[in-house]
């Protein structure tokens, strides 16, 4: 017997996912895709539309990206961006830290499955960017708009 809604139960949970995310990486902020290592650590602030609006590589530990997160969110708010969420995927026990440094910061955090990073990479055209760098923002911003 059907309640008449026309919304399975999977459906409303697959809403409710995608807003958690929303509240998490709204449209107006812009997006930070972390490459997290030991001591080198990639930086690149992109716009919803995947524009990269600035990149850094750092010769820093994972527990010094603090500065760097502020330089970041600077970036975004000067490009015109509400603010800034930050996306990595779960490597190692760094993102952890990252994840520390966001919530002191009052920045949203997100982290991406390593397999939707691989299956991003595989249909886009990235062979001059190797990295995970640009696929996390990029997967995270269509994550927002797949409905």
């Amino acid at each position: 017997m059907s309640k008449g809604s026309g919304i399975t139960r999977g459906d409303r949970r697959k809403n409710a996912r995608k807003a958690r995310l929303r509240a998490l990486v709204p449209h107006e902020n812009a997006v930070l895709g972390l490459d997290l290592g030991e001591k080198k650590q990639a930086l690149a602030v992109t716009g919803g539309d995947g524009l990269v609006l600035a990149r850094r590589s750092l010769r820093v530990a994972v527990h010094g990206l603090g500065p760097h997160l502020d330089w970041a969110a600077g970036q975004a708010r000067a490009a015109g961006y509400a603010g800034l969420s930050v996306a990595c995927e779960p490597t190692g026990s760094w993102w952890m830290a990252v994840q520390d440094l966001c919530q002191a910061r009052g920045l949203p955090f997100v982290c991406v499955q390593p397999l939707v990073t691989h299956v991003a990479r595989e249909q886009e055209d990235l062979t001059g960017d190797k990295t995970d760098l640009l696929t996390e923002p990029r997967s995270v911003t269509a994550a927002q708009r797949t409905e």
